[in-house]
């Protein structure tokens, strides 16, 4: 018998000594996460001491930081939205125009992404002349390229279960996520701002009332990187309403919620509004989102008492690596989508437009192909674009 105690004794030991050095948060998981750290603060460093050292020569810019940069460091950098983008040692990084230095993802270790992206070769042939990219704001503001599938799913009815405690009512979908809301209509319940449907005669959630602070707050199971929100508030009547909304996100170290956009104004009516794309100024991870209506400003009628949210759904990935920048979040998000994107689909997308003409190459790609020269020729995408092209091909 003590035999037999003793064996036993010693193979719970043997798993407890496995579990330690090869669980989720084994030793080696563990010392994995000291050495990316290390890393990553010793890439900081040199990247801080070379930019030290061209603020030395002469009054430092973004402009100088990315022509010298490469000199001092074997380095990529590029210059995009008044930062610098780049890759250093197999990391990616990020200088903002405060030149705070920001060290993401190794993306040599990270698994090759499947492109299910279609893309006109003409198309193609513009954008790397000119250095220009289509980004997930332009596609996801063009709907005839394709559906960006979103982070929240699209919930039916069988597929929640519905509680209420203290005023606040929760459907808990099949997926583990949680919608909550402080308020909604017997006839429109909270869930049907997620089933996918855009033609919903006024808001899904409705019946804001004469009360401040509604909220619509979605829960997941576990954490998200999220880049982008689209939104859509109605009325849920005929009649003219004003009121201002802002996106959040609960910071769970810190216990509260905060803001990813500035306060917005809607104004109109249900038929009057469209749906909305908002950049979310986000460098974490959250699990929960919610729109938040903390005013009514103006009202007719019911136009703004009984505002509700028609669509609600937000774009990223779910990941537990919080240095992951948001560039990289949007390829991966684009590359993953089933989208097929023609010349034709680019010239609709205005700001993209707006970035391609405002681009030298962009005159090079004109006189070389006629595809593209056509298409612009037959749009209404520049001023004085017909003489600009007629200059270009008789030169």
């Amino acid at each position: 018998i003590a035999l037999v105690i003793t064996i036993i004794i010693l193979l719970i030991l043997a798993g407890v000594t496995i579990s330690t050095l090869t669980g989720k948060n084994s030793l080696f998981q563990k010392a994995e996460q000291a050495k990316i750290i290390s890393e990553k603060a010793q890439l900081k460093e040199e990247i801080e001491l070379a930019i030290l050292e061209i603020e030395n020569i002469d009054n430092i810019t973004l402009e100088k930081i990315n022509k010298e940069l490469p000199t001092k460091l074997n380095i990529t950098a590029q210059m995009k939205n008044e930062k610098i983008i780049g890759k250093y040692k197999g990391y990616e990084y990020i200088i903002d125009n405060k030149f705070v230095v920001t060290i993401g993802s190794n993306t040599d270790s990270e698994d090759i992404i499947p492109e299910k992206l279609n893309m006109s070769e003409d198309l193609k042939e513009w954008l790397n002349e000119t250095g220009e990219k289509i980004t997930l704001e332009d596609i996801l503001k063009d709907s005839t390229v394709g559906e960006v599938e979103g982070l929240i799913p699209i919930i039916q009815e069988q597929d929640v279960t519905r509680s209420e405690e203290s005023g606040i009512i929760k459907y808990k979908d099949k997926t583990g996520g949680t919608i909550s809301t402080n308020s909604e209509d017997g006839n429109n319940p909270a869930y049907l701002t997620f089933n996918g449907i855009k033609d919903k005669p006024g808001g899904a959630v409705s019946k804001v009332g004469e009360a401040e602070n509604y909220w619509l707050e979605y829960d997941f199971a576990q954490n998200v990187k999220a880049i982008y929100a689209k939104i859509r508030i109605g009325t849920g009547t005929s009649h003219y309403g004003e009121r201002i909304m802002k996106m959040q996100a609960f910071n769970e170290y810190e216990d509260v919620w905060e803001d990813l956009t500035n306060e917005i104004m809607y104004k109109g009516t249900s038929s009057e509004m469209p749906e909305d794309i908002l950049r979310l100024n986000s460098n974490k991870l959250y699990k929960k989102f919610r729109i938040y209506i903390p005013s009514i400003v103006n009202s007719t009628s019911y136009g703004a008492h009984h505002s509700g949210v028609v669509t609600f759904q937000l774009y990223g990935i779910k990941t537990e690596d919080n240095s992951i920048l948001d560039e990289k979040v949007e390829e991966k998000v684009i590359s993953t989508s089933e989208l097929n994107i023609q010349l034709e689909n680019a010239l609709n997308m205005e700001k993209l437009m707006q970035r391609l003409m405002k681009n030298k190459k962009t005159d090079n790609i004109m006189l070389k192909n006629e595809n593209v020269r056509n298409a612009v020729l037959s749009s209404a995408i520049a001023l004085n674009k017909t003489e600009r092209i007629n200059n270009i091909v008789t030169r």
